[in-house]
């Protein structure tokens, strides 16, 4: 996972956080990244929740500009990473979300992608809604990670994103729109299935509406589905509920 992007993360997800906290983070995660092993948030807890921790990191880690910064970190108070910890500690001590982060040191999704394999990341077996959110937004992070990687190599090829109940998961859905965008300057192409479209976040719903091809079979009788719907596409809401089994509209 990319430093802004382990950043921006946090920043979507925590209520209190400046220039000053997210320049902090980024730094500190850099350095994690560039170091041999594999990065992960757990060691951001152990750095710095521990005094004698941090001090080592900021001795052993970065080049002579980043030294200044470092040594500057590592003399923080505790409170001066309590925007992190209060998120980063939340997610370590969930046991999925904790295994699914481990799980990154085994797997190289970059190598994968560039092998041309099917990756699935499966979660119905996560009871709750609030992990679940969390683990496809760590996902997504590192799918959009490695495609932006894989794409500026000579083997890249093209690929297919398909996401199932948008309207359930678009909690963990924040890369989406920016894919969406994107999509087609690195040959990805991305199909979404939503049930109910009332149902996804107004920032997806305006993404999802711009997409190249959209299908829609019967939505039911709810005016509130039809009619939105039906105003994607330009037509009567009644044709939308009127529809007969495995008959569908598309629009190209």
């Amino acid at each position: 996972m990319k430093a802004s992007n382990f950043t921006e993360l946090l920043k979507s997800k925590s209520e209190y956080w400046g220039p000053q906290i997210g320049n902090l983070t980024e730094t500190l995660v850099k350095q994690l990244i560039r170091a041999e092993d594999s990065f992960n948030p757990i060691d951001l807890v152990k750095i710095i929740t521990n005094e004698d921790e941090l001090k080592l990191f900021s001795e052993n880690y970065g080049d002579d500009l980043e030294q200044v910064f470092l040594n500057r970190i590592a003399e923080q108070d505790a409170d001066a990473f309590s925007p992190i910890l209060r998120r980063v500690r939340s997610w370590v001590e969930d046991r999925e979300i904790r295994q699914f982060m481990a799980s990154e040191d085994s797997f190289n999704i970059v190598d994968a992608i560039q092998n041309n394999k099917i990756i699935i990341l499966q979660t119905s077996n996560i009871t709750s809604s609030k992990t679940r959110n969390m683990i496809i937004h760590l996902f997504m992070a590192q799918l959009w990670g490695a495609i932006n990687t894989s794409y500026h190599t000579d083997s890249h090829q093209e690929h297919f994103l398909f996401i199932n109940q948008c309207d359930i998961i678009d909690d963990g859905l924040t890369y989406l729109p920016d894919m969406l965008s994107k999509s087609s300057n690195f040959d990805l192409g991305i199909i979404s299935i939503v049930q109910q479209l009332n149902n996804v976040h107004k920032t997806l719903k305006s993404s999802l509406r711009q997409s190249e091809h959209i299908i829609t079979l019967n939505a039911g009788s709810d005016p509130s589905d039809t009619g939105t719907i039906a105003q994607v596409f330009g037509i009567n809401s009644k044709k939308i509920s009127n529809l007969e089994n495995v008959k569908l509209y598309l629009m190209l």
